[in-house]
């Protein structure tokens, strides 16, 4: 009989994937830390750079109470003119009027110390903190719009993406390298992840970092990586915590890259999920796959992550004392959990690809 309960989450919401109806956060910066432990710090020299716009808000002190909005917005134009390079500038999107996958992550960040909406111009005056502003998604979003006015106005080119920025920060990136140098002024580790698995030899000219003295060059990156996991590890950040999937409870970045580091040969099969024509049995079968050798350990046999579900149940209740309470946020999904947890990783993962895929379809 609880063999058959297990087939259902139980709860309103997956718990070894979300918390409190908000997809569970990890740790992702621990994969970063990973690609670049071993690697030269290098100064960056050239006289291209592309801006990671969230970063670019959220750095530096907070700003001054009393300020008007136009003398923050030329803050950031002597922070930025400091450099004396070629600028562009890229920004998420905010339009609440199209589907987009990191809405969730966005609003997730909005749901803390927030202030109230603000409905403002250049000239009003700053009341609250620069996080409690910025944190609120509506005050975000305007005040992104007039930073964009202020940037082009002082000559510097401006993207703003539909959604999220990465891919556009990483394309713009590349297609600099082409002719130029260029320095990532950026620290999101879903970017430092695509410049890295998408780079060639000819990308040598790519240098990642917040600092220009203290960056990263992404071919330097690449060829530190052990040749097996090249390919690997932009779906291992797919799969398990980013800004549009969740991560696994108690399964974190590390344990994950050093599972898969461990066993390359038997997790090839995860290669498949770079392929934009993968329908969705396979995408879910694959997934599936995935998650039972994340958490199976020694038990063998999994059939499938109901059964597996029921099998660590009886496994963990016979070392729970009578007086506890059980934890389902410990079991992996059941199966149709998981088959959205693929679905949306999939999305996210074709979507770092350049690939355009209806995020209501996935």
């Amino acid at each position: 009989e609880m063999k058959e309960f297990l087939e259902y989450e139980l709860t309103q919401h997956p718990p070894s994937l979300f918390k409190d109806g908000m997809k569970r956060k990890g740790q992702k910066s621990d994969l970063g830390k990973i690609i670049i432990e071993s690697v030269r710090v290098v100064k960056f020299d050239g006289k291209h750079t592309v801006i990671d716009g969230g970063h670019l808000l959220f750095s530096g002190e907070d700003w001054p109470k009393g300020s008007t909005f136009d003398c923050i917005c030329q803050s950031y134009l002597k922070q930025i003119d400091k450099l004396q390079m070629n600028i562009t500038v890229v920004f998420d999107g905010y339009d609440t009027s199209s589907m987009s996958t990191k809405s969730h992550e966005q609003q997730r960040r909005s749901s803390g110390s927030a202030s109230k909406t603000y409905l403002f111009d250049g000239s009003m005056k700053l009341q609250v903190s620069k996080k409690a502003f910025l944190n609120n998604y509506e005050n975000n979003k305007r005040f992104i719009d007039l930073l964009k006015t202020h940037l082009a106005c002082h000559g510097f080119s401006v993207i703003q993406a539909q959604s999220g920025a990465d891919y556009h920060i990483a394309k713009k990136c590349f297609d600099i390298s082409k002719e130029n140098s260029v320095w990532c002024n950026a620290v999101d580790t879903d970017i430092l992840i695509m410049l890295v698995e998408m780079a060639s030899s000819s990308s040598n000219n790519i240098y990642f970092g917040k600092n220009h003295s203290c960056c990263h060059n992404i071919v330097e990156l690449k060829d530190a990586l052990p040749p097996k996991m090249l390919g690997l590890i932009l779906i291992i950040h797919a799969l398990s915590d980013n800004d549009t999937t969740s991560a696994f409870y108690k399964k974190g970045k590390k344990s994950i890259f050093n599972l898969i580091m461990n066993n390359c040969e038997h997790f090839d099969y995860l290669r498949s999920l770079s392929r934009s024509d993968c329908s969705k049995k396979e995408v879910a079968s694959i997934v599936e796959m995935f998650i039972i050798d994340l958490y199976k350990g020694k038990l063998k046999g999994a059939e499938n992550l109901d059964y597996l579900r029921y099998e660590l149940y009886i496994r963990l209740v016979s070392k729970t004392k009578l007086t506890s309470d059980f934890d389902l946020a410990v079991l992996p999904p059941t199966s149709c959990a998981a088959k959205q947890h693929a679905f949306r990783a999939f999305h996210t993962l074709q979507q770092w690809k350049g690939v355009h895929l209806d995020p209501c379809e996935w």
